[in-house]
């Protein structure tokens, strides 16, 4: 195959001199709606669940990407500290944790 880049089954296999160098999965395809509805006029139930998720992940992947090795030092600290003094070296964890409370309350939302 030489260096030019070749795609098998669902992985993206770079190749150079014959060589593998990287698979890479690719993502799947967008599932969007099929339906001619406004944004207004739609609900959580109009799009597929499968590509609800998928972007709800993508964003909570940036989230929890953010938050550095020592910030989950300072969270057990402050867990255990009534002060709170750590509450600033935390400011990612604090973030995720806030979005799934959103994500939580969303969901019940929607459920009742």
């Amino acid at each position: 195959v030489g260096s030019e880049m070749c795609i098998r089954d669902r992985f993206n296999i770079i190749e150079t001199k014959g060589e593998i160098l990287t698979p890479v999965e690719l993502p799947p395809d967008s599932i969007l709606p099929t339906h001619n509805l406004s944004p207004k006029d739609a609900t959580v139930l109009s799009y597929d669940t499968n590509e609800l998720a998928r972007q709800l992940i993508l964003i909570d992947h940036e989230l929890f990407s953010a938050v550095r090795p020592i910030e989950f030092q300072y969270h057990s600290l402050n867990q255990s500290n009534s002060s709170g003094s750590n509450k600033h070296r935390t400011t990612h964890i604090l973030n995720f944790n806030q979005r799934f409370q959103q994500i939580t309350d969303w969901v019940i939302e929607e459920l009742y």
